[in-house]
């Protein structure tokens, strides 16, 4: 499958499947930090509907909260109750006043306008697995207990149904209260997931993990037969914008070399990836600013190449947070100036309209260029996905350019494809990759064959839809 410079060739079997798309991989995360939550979603003491009708247009299906940092110094029952009764509190994570006016009771209003699926992460800094426990008895159970009693005595009658729940937030690092060493954390977070469990034992929970594999052999070793997801974090940046849109390959290796502890740990499968934090982190985003970055063109190629990668890791990555939601490091920017989406949105938005159920196997030859900031490794100037619908009729294809100056060739193979038929083609691109001006078009259609040439343009994001023979 040799290619020359300026072609890419890409061959797509629609029966070489890799496994189930969890539609959970577009999920998002808001925490109390800088103005995402008050300033952001919170305003006024009501949810701000400028951010909220943003944040629909994601159909966003999964949401975590509250942290996050926050997470390890957050005592859940100071955020229910009258607005007016509850008192401010001293944020030791971010050294703020916390008003406590967004607690568990907004954010599960805010999880059902947005049809979201909502994740809540406990506090294994400060806290306790009894306060855990009265955190998912207070949210699950249906009635007649202490905790459900006060659920249901603020109105809420019936039970919030929370599925996923985080067994506390970066651990590891000395940066976050409660810090400790991977033996200790993994003997908390066993006592946490039962007694959590105990309360209800449908939930779902997540440990902590890093990209440390002796850190993650511990936690997994020790939590095996009571946790349900492990997570991964991981920020990046470079000036240099061939070696940012590099980063997806990085976040790909750590990702498998996560899904090959689990594996070596535990001799099975059945715990699954929460990569429940990723994004790009300018270096204008600091403490002192609330951590506000303008994302670019560069930020919505990154984020597809993170999209691609975890097609193709499907089987094992089946949770995934982008960080954050509103106003840090954001999707979406809200100011005076009003409510407006950033270049990764559309990108959310794109892959989230298209994606279909089912990740198939795509081969594709074409140059690499060598990246020196994530590992010294080849990277493809083009990144290709694909994916089926449910039917396995709707094939879409993903195609990201990441060439700045050159369009590139691409010289499709749908293997079994009989006859012709037309093809939708989106396309995600703007005038350059430091630009905030960036936009999705819905291009002329093509015709879609067993063999067909499309042409990307540089520095884009383009969408091939069409359908298949029935299977």
């Amino acid at each position: 499958m040799a290619s020359k410079e300026g072609e890419v060739k890409i061959v797509i079997d629609p029966h070489d499947e890799i496994g189930e798309i969890n539609g959970n991989i577009y999920g998002h995360f808001i925490e109390h930090l800088g103005k995402c939550i008050y300033g952001g979603i919170w305003k006024e003491g009501g949810l701000d509907q400028r951010v909220v009708d943003l944040a629909k247009g994601l159909d966003p299906p999964l949401l975590r909260w509250p942290g996050g940092n926050f997470a390890s110094g957050y005592h859940w029952i100071d955020g229910i109750g009258p607005l007016k009764d509850r008192s401010p509190k001293f944020d030791l994570a971010w050294r703020k006043i916390d008003s406590n006016t967004f607690g568990t009771n907004e954010f599960m209003k805010l999880c059902r306008i947005l049809h979201a699926e909502p994740y809540i992460c406990v506090n294994m800094g400060s806290g306790t697995a009894e306060e855990a426990a009265n955190w998912v008895e207070y949210c699950n159970h249906a009635g007649g207990s202490h905790y459900s009693n006060l659920r249901i005595k603020e109105g809420e009658v019936k039970p919030f149904g929370v599925k996923y729940w985080g067994l506390g937030n970066e651990v590891y690092g000395d940066w976050q209260i409660g810090h400790c060493d991977a033996t200790t954390y993994a003997r908390k977070a066993l006592e946490f997931s039962k007694r959590m469990k105990w309360v209800d034992a449908s939930i779902k929970t997540i440990a902590v993990g890093c990209d440390d594999p002796q850190w993650n052999w511990e936690v997994l070793r020790t939590t095996k037969d009571t946790i349900d997801y492990i997570s991964l974090h991981k920020y990046y940046y470079d000036p240099n914008y061939y070696e940012r849109v590099a980063a997806p390959l990085e976040a790909e290796k750590s990702l498998g070399r996560l899904a090959a502890t689990i594996f070596a740990a535990t001799g099975e499968r059945r715990i699954k990836i929460a990569f429940d934090e990723w994004n790009l982190w300018h270096p204008e985003a600091k403490l002192e600013n609330g951590l506000r970055q303008s994302p670019v063109l560069a930020d919505a190629i990154f984020a597809a190449g993170i999209f691609n990668a975890m097609h193709r890791l499907c089987s094992e990555v089946q949770i995934a947070c982008f960080a954050q939601l509103v106003n840090v490091l954001p999707l979406i920017i809200s100011d005076g100036e009003g409510a407006r989406t950033t270049p990764p949105y559309l990108t959310f938005k794109l892959y989230r309209q298209h994606t279909g159920s089912k990740a198939l196997r795509v081969r594709t030859s074409c140059e690499t260029y060598s990246s020196k900031a994530w590992g010294d490794m080849r990277v493809p100037i083009v990144d290709v996905s694909a994916t089926l619908d449910k039917l396995g009729k709707g094939i879409a294809i993903f195609i990201v350019n990441r060439d700045i100056e050159r369009e590139m060739k691409c010289d499709m193979r749908i293997a079994g494809l009989e006859n012709c038929r037309n093809a939708e083609v989106h396309e995600l691109n703007g005038e350059g990759v430091e630009n905030t001006d960036v936009k999705i078009t819905r291009n002329q259609d093509i015709s879609f064959s067993n063999e067909f040439v499309h042409v990307v343009p540089p520095h884009s994001i383009t969408v091939i839809k069409s359908t298949i023979d029935s299977r």
